[in-house]
């Protein structure tokens, strides 16, 4: 059984594409591919989601495990409203890209180490101990630290909600000489 998680596969660049149910299906896999409103359709709090699933038998025992009251009206029909404005999908995650390219050039130039990503967030190390605080949690960005593990990479650093007025006040903005940064948390 392969379990697939496409939470991030609105981001994912058209050219890296690809079908991972036909790929489980022609490898004879049995599987469940699992999906999410939380991310590109912006529905976190709805906590709404889906499964395609491969054998019938296996939909069966996991309706059997399921609560019967797990999604609520309004997510359901948040969820299937969201579906069906595929323009505001397509903008909402251009936007995404563009400000994950955008954080990433400014990390890359202040000489953070940058991972590539197809998400909606960048993993970076720094070449020395942060100047920002890892509290400080503003709308625009969210840091954490990787703590005492061994883990080299700090992070994640989100672009969204990419708009000007959120942008931390330490990266550049494009329309005015400083943007504003919430105030720490």
């Amino acid at each position: 059984m392969v379990v697939f998680d496409e939470a991030y596969r609105e981001y994912l660049d058209p050219a890296l594409a690809f079908d991972p149910c036909a790929i489980m299906r022609e490898a004879g896999l049995d599987w469940i591919s699992l999906r999410t409103f939380s991310k590109a359709y912006g529905l976190a709090g709805g906590r709404v989601g889906y499964g395609l699933c491969a054998s019938p038998a296996l939909t069966r025992a996991l309706h059997k495990t399921r609560n019967p009251f797990a999604v609520k009206a309004f997510a359901g029909a948040a969820a299937r409203a969201a579906l069906q404005d595929q323009a505001h999908l397509a903008r909402t995650v251009a936007l995404a890209r563009s400000e994950r390219a955008r954080l990433s050039a400014v990390l890359t130039a202040a000489g953070h180490e940058v991972v590539p990503s197809q998400a909606n967030f960048l993993f970076f190390r720094t070449p020395t101990r942060p100047r920002i605080s890892p509290r400080r949690c503003g709308v625009g960005a969210c840091w954490s630290r990787a703590g005492k593990s061994r883990l080299p990479w700090t992070g994640p650093a989100s672009p969204s909600p990419p708009r000007p007025k959120t942008t931390p006040s330490w990266m550049p903005c494009p329309r005015r000489k400083r943007c504003r940064s919430p105030a720490p948390r």
